[in-house]
């Protein structure tokens, strides 16, 4: 596993936060790896970049990616952006099955102050 972040480990996620979370770093990636997974504990909508590239946007889990053969045993930036929303300010938010009434689970609201914001740094996984 590895941890990309602009910010240290202070503890405080990013409470408060409402629009887009950048995160970037240089990552070798493994020869035989075939995806790419981003562990996004707070499910928040996610689009990843494989050397300036858009891998494509996941808004939901499993937030993994195939991982092009052409960046397999490079090194090479990996950068994560992760959209916040005002939404989940004004209460829970339920997670509808694709176009039904059916709800799966509910992401929990968060405060400013609530320990529940988003981490402050993206973990990253290489699948086989």
């Amino acid at each position: 596993r590895y941890k990309i972040s602009r910010y240290n480990k202070d503890g405080e996620g990013l409470r408060g936060l409402v629009g887009n979370i950048w995160q970037k770093g240089e990552l070798r990636i493994p020869e035989g790896a075939s995806k790419i997974a981003i562990k996004n504990r707070e499910n928040l909508a996610c689009e990843l970049f494989i050397g300036g590239e858009s891998m494509g946007r996941r808004l939901w889990s499993p937030f993994e990616w195939e991982l092009p053969e052409r960046v397999k045993g490079k090194k090479v930036e990996v950068k994560v952006v992760r959209a916040t929303t005002l939404g989940r300010i004004f209460g829970d938010m339920p997670v509808l099955k694709n176009g039904s009434r059916h709800v799966l689970y509910t992401i929990k609201r968060f405060s400013p102050d609530n320990k529940k914001a988003p981490e402050a740094y993206c973990e990253i996984e290489f699948l086989k």
